[in-house]
C-alpha cells in the first residue's frame, strides 16, 4: 500500500518538471497578426518568431520599439522584407530579451 502513494508523488514531480520546461508561448511566439500595414520608413528591425512556435510569423519592430506579428504570406509583408534587406545592415540592434532568431538588423 505504501507503493501507490510513491508512485503517484513521481508522477506528480515528473509531470512538474515537464510543464516547467515548455517555453513561454507569450515570450517568443506570435497569437495572432497584425491586420494593418506599417509604414515601411518606421521599420529599424525585424525577425521570424520562433520554429517551436504553432503559428509561423515574422515580427517588425518600429522605431517606438513596437513588435508587430505579421503573415509572411502577405504580398506587403515580403516586399517590405526585401527592401529591409537591401539596406544596410548592422548587429548592435538586435532585439533583446527574446528567444525568437534574429534575421536581419537595419540601420536607422
Amino acid at each position: 500500500m505504501k507503493t501507490l502513494p510513491a508512485v503517484l508523488f513521481l508522477v506528480l514531480l515528473c509531470s512538474v518538471q515537464l510543464v516547467y520546461n515548455i517555453p513561454s508561448l507569450s515570450d517568443s511566439c506570435c497569437v495572432d497578426y497584425y491586420n494593418k500595414r506599417i509604414p515601411l520608413n518606421q521599420i529599424v528591425s525585424f525577425y521570424e518568431t520562433s520554429s517551436s512556435c504553432p503559428k509561423r510569423a515574422l515580427v517588425f519592430v518600429t522605431k517606438r520599439n513596437q513588435h508587430f506579428c505579421l503573415n509572411p504570406e502577405e504580398a506587403w509583408v515580403s516586399n517590405h522584407v526585401s527592401k529591409l534587406n537591401n539596406r544596410k545592415t548592422c548587429t548592435d540592434r538586435m532585439p533583446t530579451g527574446n528567444r525568437s532568431r534574429p534575421l536581419r538588423c537595419l540601420a536607422a
